[in-house]
């Protein structure tokens, strides 16, 4: 599957500058007919099942690794994590892929 790189993001409308420059990165693989779903962050990667059901991609068991992150970039990751854990609206218009969860948005393009 393409991995995707962030170029932009909205929390609850307010932009997210450090999405813009691939501050978060996504793949899709399949493993032993389970889709799994990757995300970096600065921080360090997530990851869990995924499904997709129409346009609607859920995430279970969401892990992360083991790193820790102070700051900007630990706050960063948790965004991340907890707009994972809601279910999200994909789309997919002139080469950008959006993921809406909630109020909150990223959206990627190809790396």
């Amino acid at each position: 599957c393409s991995r995707y790189a962030s170029v932009s993001g909205t929390a609850a409308g307010n932009d997210l500058p450090w999405a813009a420059s691939g501050g978060v990165r996504a793949w899709l693989t399949s493993a032993n007919g389970e889709l799994q779903l990757t995300v970096t962050t600065r921080c360090g990667p997530l990851g869990g099942q995924a499904k997709t059901t129409g346009n609607t991609l859920t995430v279970r068991n969401l892990a992360t690794g083991a790193m820790g992150c102070a700051g900007d970039v630990g706050e960063q990751h948790l965004w991340v994590m907890e707009f994972l854990k809601r279910p999200i609206e994909l789309t997919f218009s002139q080469g950008t892929l959006s993921w809406k969860s909630g109020t909150d948005t990223l959206r990627f393009e190809s790396e």
